[in-house]
């Protein structure tokens, strides 16, 4: 009696799970590469004031310039990376063409964005973009790596904290 009881649910229960709908498909997933554009050709330039204080800040050194970065190289890493080479200028004033003065590099695959800056890599975004991620952009630095600044030795690479703030919002 008890195997018919088992037999007849498991007869009746078939057609059931069979009637379920059952959906494949493609999923579109946004994963916010736009929000870090970068392709040969492409350029950024920005003004830059600057105050060095030096000999516990008796002498003052002021600049004031221009700083153009330009992606003029593109190319495929050992890695499969996609690697852009960024030239670096500085405009003294508004007549001048500028002088490079650094060659930095950024790469991406699909899950990070890296830069490279006076041979210091940073992960600048992670992939797919959402509110509230947070990430240690300083992971391939030592943090007992000190820059000199004005005669002056910095530590800069503790406690960061790398965080998306918004998304699709206009600042």
């Amino acid at each position: 009696m008890n195997q018919a009881k088992y037999l007849f649910l498991l007869i009746f229960s078939i057609p059931l799970f069979m009637a379920c709908p059952s959906s494949t498909g493609e999923f579109d997933i946004d994963f916010g590469y736009s929000y870090y554009p970068i392709d040969e050709g492409y350029f950024w330039e920005y003004q830059v004031d600057s105050i060095i204080y030096r000999e516990l800040g008796n002498l003052k050194d002021t600049t004031s310039s221009l700083i153009r970065e330009e992606i003029v190289e593109r190319f495929i890493d050992q890695t499969n990376d996609t690697v852009y080479r960024i030239e670096r200028s500085i405009i003294e004033d508004s007549t001048s063409l500028g002088f490079p003065t650094d060659q930095w590099a950024s790469s991406t695959n699909e899950s990070f964005v890296s830069r490279t800056e006076e041979n210091l890599k940073y992960v600048k975004m992670v992939f797919p973009v959402q509110v509230d991620d947070i990430w240690d952009g300083n992971v391939f630095l030592n943090e007992s790596t000190e820059i000199t600044v004005g005669g002056e030795t910095l530590d800069l690479f503790i406690d960061f904290e790398y965080k998306v703030l918004s998304v699709n919002e206009q600042e």
